[in-house]
């Protein structure tokens, strides 16, 4: 869904009663993974990771490069274009254990998921998210959180209300 536009949205939700399920992962966490995800197989390592995220940092035109982090643009699209009824949102964080499908499952209208059968969250591929570049990330993407923060107050997952603000940036080492 990150990359459709509104038109697309439309067509979709005119097919029977469509619904939508989204996940949002964490903002940082979602750009550090399309980071990841878009190095060059010979550039896929840690150091080639930071580097390329330091380069959008030091750039912030270069998040052109990754338009799935622009949950702001997602938001306004699919919450123009489809009735809000149709619109299941969740948070990557929350996708586990069987009561935490439970809603899912309510708006889907299907019976919820046995406790056996629970799936695991899927296996990440990148490396862990180094804490200060994190930190950049999070200061760059703060209209993102700032968005979803407006969208969802409270029901945000407490690492998405733990962000870096960008007056506590000053005083970092």
């Amino acid at each position: 869904y990150a990359l459709l536009d509104m038109a697309d949205f439309k067509d979709m939700a005119s097919i029977g009663w469509a619904r939508f399920v989204v996940v949002l992962r964490e903002p940082a966490e979602r750009l550090w993974a399309q980071i990841w995800a878009l190095l060059p197989s010979a550039a896929r390592s840690l150091e080639g990771c930071i580097a390329r995220a330091e380069e959008v940092v030091a750039d912030p035109a270069l998040l052109a490069d990754y338009p799935e982090s622009d949950y702001a643009r997602l938001l306004h699209a699919l919450e123009r274009a489809v009735d809000p009824g149709r619109v299941f949102w969740l948070f990557h964080e929350e996708l586990t254990g069987r009561a935490a499908l439970q809603p899912l499952c309510e708006f889907l209208e299907i019976p919820n998921i046995l406790p056996e059968n629970t799936p695991p969250l899927p296996i990440r591929h990148e490396p862990d998210l180094p804490p200060l570049l994190r930190d950049d990330l999070q200061l760059l993407l703060a209209p993102q959180y700032d968005a979803m923060e407006a969208r969802f107050g409270a029901r945000l997952p407490a690492l998405w209300r733990a962000r870096r603000q960008p007056d506590r940036k000053a005083g970092r080492p």
